[in-house]
Parts: C-alpha cells; structure tokens; sequence
C-alpha cells in the first residue's frame, strides 16, 4: 500500500444486502472478518461502498 498514492479518499462504509443476512454474518464472524461490513437484508446480493473523496461523498453500488 506505501506505494499507491494518497489521493483523499476514505473509504466510510461497506454494506453487502442478502437474501439471507443472518447467515451471511455468521460466516463473516467465524471467518474472524476485521471490520467486517454492515450486513442487511435484501432481496438479491448487492454491495454498497461510501467513500469520502475531495469532491464529496460518493456511493458505490
């Protein structure tokens, strides 16, 4: 990582949606996940990235 530039962006959030999400977090805690995402319930598997930037908030999807 010390040779990719510093660019500003921070990433703020990471949210997968599943139809199954409790399942889905339970594997994630046995994996021993550091920071895992926020787990949801939806109706397909989706992921969500927030990342701060220079120009703002961006959502990733």
């Amino acid at each position: 990582m010390d040779a990719i530039a510093d660019l500003g962006a921070r990433l703020c959030g990471f949210t997968v949606e599943h139809p199954e999400p409790v399942r889905l977090a339970g594997l994630l805690r046995r994996w021993s996940i550091d920071r895992p995402p926020t787990v949801s319930d939806g109706a397909e598997l989706r992921y969500r990235a927030k990342i701060e930037t220079p120009g703002g908030l961006r959502e990733l999807t």
